[in-house]
């Protein structure tokens, strides 16, 4: 073996003549022990711990014995055999791994021979620091986007939130006038059905307006028992409106009466979110199928991850779009995966995170070209009490027949001017006697020196709370029946059980035979 080769194959080779005088060294060698040259002596630069190291050399000379050196000054450790040659013999070392991987180095692959196998394990070592460190930026990635994405739906929803109840007070007022005019137009047939198509319009603009407070509703991690049909069906037209005038959205909802436990908000930004996804995956247009239906799970379906033997509902959105590859379904629900030029990578996988959060799971069944199927298995609330009855009584916008009404004194108290102009004239009409405020203030004043035998508020007033206002009036007179009203769902624990409440826009009739009921 030349020196050329002896210099790849241990490029911090130290060749010595039989006295240990150094008569070349390897283009590494010196890298590792500082200040090593030719011509100097071997044992002034290392040691190898032994009382002779020259006699101890010798002795292993042509072992297989590994022999460890020591630099005795700066440098590192290197390792390596002693090979008997004619002039005496060869130092086959290399550096010494524990100094490298531990302590750090400035030294490069470069200075290790081509086949030195600790250079796979170098490289294994750094693949997986960088896997590690790769992971952790990732994991920092995802956490930033996520709650960007958070604090922008939040006050989006918020915003929205607020446009929605304002919007509803107006069709409220469109609704409250309607019935208005039909009381005085009572024999003309054609402005008759021309205020049905009105009140029509605004109860559809009301249930948009109602799912859209759905969506803002900020307490996202109150989980109550929810009605699962009943709350994609009360959403059917703000979920075709988000789908677009170019999708059909078909809804076929088998699971009547059964409820996952979960926050309606979280829920409702589920199925939207499948159902841009949905929409987005036909941009010709298609249709779009939500559907729900019971199954009880069992050990055999080892696809969906969720405890064996226990009652789910499925919920599925199916599109007609273009489908997925094996390769996009393999990943689509690994975070920050899109296939979208503008998409984020949150949608299924928070989807995914929501289902299993409740003791569900979520899975795609799709082939290219042959649209999607999302579906969601979500374990069935079976606790015999739901903890939101009688709590308080959500009055039905649909309710019939007028009857008789009954002599009561009403305190009506809204700040909508409009809207409180009707409500008096209306109620006025049934019988009742009425007394109308504009503020809580007002209305504390009248509850000062009357009697009466209803309180109807709306709960948001300018600046004040008819929840506040509520709770006063009922403490100075238990008897007072308190009847609420608003535009959404008012969370149920700011209210008595006793008290009854009424959504806007307000049916009239409903609003009476309330009131008489009470």
């Amino acid at each position: 073996m030349n020196e050329h080769q002896r210099n790849i194959i241990f490029p911090a080779n130290i060749c010595v003549d039989a006295d240990f005088k150094i008569l070349s060294i390897g283009p590494v060698a010196p890298r590792l022990i500082h200040g090593l040259k030719s011509g100097g002596y071997l044992f002034d630069y290392v040691a190898c711990g032994h009382p002779n190291d020259e006699d101890y050399l010798s002795s292993v000379s042509g072992s297989d014995k590994l022999v460890r050196f020591e630099p005795k000054g700066a440098g590192s450790a290197v390792v390596g055999w002693v090979v008997p040659s004619e002039s005496g013999y060869i130092l086959a070392v290399r550096i010494s791994p524990d100094k490298f991987f531990l302590d750090g180095s400035s030294l490069q692959i470069s200075d290790f021979a081509p086949g030195d196998p600790y250079v796979h394990g170098l490289l294994m070592f750094t693949m997986q620091r960088a896997m590690i460190e790769e992971q952790k930026a990732l994991t920092i990635e995802l956490s930033v986007s996520r709650q960007k994405t958070e604090n922008l739906l939040s006050r989006f929803s918020r915003i929205a939130g607020f446009m929605a109840h304002d919007f509803n007070n107006f069709l409220s007022i469109i609704r409250l006038n309607c019935d208005r005019l039909a009381n005085d137009l009572a024999e003309d047939e054609r402005l008759l059905r021309l205020i049905d198509i009105i009140r029509s319009t605004a109860a559809r603009g009301s249930a948009i307006t109602r799912s859209l407070m759905t969506l803002s509703n900020q307490r996202e991690d109150t989980s109550l028992p929810v009605p699962i049909d009943q709350l994609i069906g009360e959403n059917v037209a703000f979920l075709s409106a988000a789908a677009g005038a170019r999708v059909t959205v078909a809804v076929d909802l088998r699971a009547p009466g059964a409820r996952v436990l979960a926050s309606p908000t979280g829920l409702l930004n589920c199925v939207v979110n499948l159902l841009i996804n949905a929409r987005d995956a036909m941009p010709s247009g298609g249709t779009i199928s939500i559907k729900t239906f019971p199954k009880a799970h069992s050990a055999t379906d080892h696809d969906i991850g969720v405890a064996d033997n226990g009652h789910f509902i499925v919920l599925q959105i199916v599109d007609s779009g273009t489908g997925m590859s094996e390769e996009v379904l393999a990943r689509a629900f690994e975070p920050l995966f899109s296939t979208k030029a503008t998409g984020n990578g949150l949608g299924l996988a928070s989807v995914r995170d929501f289902a299993l959060a409740l003791g569900g799971d979520a899975r795609i069944l799709s082939e290219q070209s042959s649209g999607a199927t999302v579906e969601l298995v979500l374990p069935v609330w079976s606790r015999t009490e739901d903890p939101t009855t009688n709590r308080f009584s959500d009055v039905g916008q649909d309710a019939t027949g007028m009857g008789d009404p009954a002599p009561v004194k009403i305190l009506v108290v809204d700040d909508e001017p409009y809207a409180l102009e009707a409500l008096v004239e209306l109620l006025g009409a049934a019988g009742f006697e009425v007394t109308a405020c504009t503020s809580a203030k007002a209305a504390e004043a009248e509850l000062a020196v009357r009697t009466f035998n209803v309180l109807l508020t709306d709960i948001v007033l300018k600046n004040e709370s008819g929840t506040d206002l509520a709770k006063l009036a009922a403490s100075r007179d238990p008897d007072l029946n308190v009847l609420l009203m608003s535009g959404y769902v008012p969370i149920d624990d700011q209210l008595d059980p006793k008290w009854s409440f009424v959504r806007k826009p307000i049916n009239t009739q409903a609003l009476i035979e309330t009131i008489r009921s009470l």
